[in-house]
């Protein structure tokens, strides 16, 4: 139930609209205050995840945000139009992303049940 709560205060969250928004409108731009509100408001939901994306010198800005918009049920597609980056990108993101935080060989469809599984084994 916790997570469930979590989850939805976060994707209900005006930092997460603004993300939203900026994936279906290119004229929204993201600035890097916006990702520190997010990046906030899901460290105090879920610690150990934050922890691990951020505390990974390993773990490129763009993996770190592509983390982050996995809880917001995002798809590469829009992952790509928040990002302005082409999805070939946001798809090596993932599977770089997954590869880091795991030690194993995976790819992009792996990482969203990492990040649940990061998310469950921490509570």
């Amino acid at each position: 139930k916790r997570i469930s709560a979590s989850l939805s205060l976060i994707r209900h969250s005006d930092e997460a609209a603004r993300i939203c928004r900026a994936a279906s409108d290119a004229r929204v731009v993201l600035h890097k205050e916006d990702w520190e509100k997010f990046a906030g408001l899901v460290e105090n939901e879920f610690p150990f995840l934050v922890g691990k994306l951020y505390q990974n010198s390993k773990v490129t800005d763009t993996e770190r945000k592509v983390g982050l918009l996995v809880l917001l049920g995002m798809g590469t597609l829009e992952m790509s139009n928040a990002l302005d980056l082409k999805a070939s990108s946001i798809s090596s993101a993932k599977k770089n992303l997954y590869e880091k935080m795991t030690g194993i060989a995976g790819g992009a469809k792996d990482l969203p049940q990492e990040i649940i599984n990061i998310i469950y084994y921490s509570l």
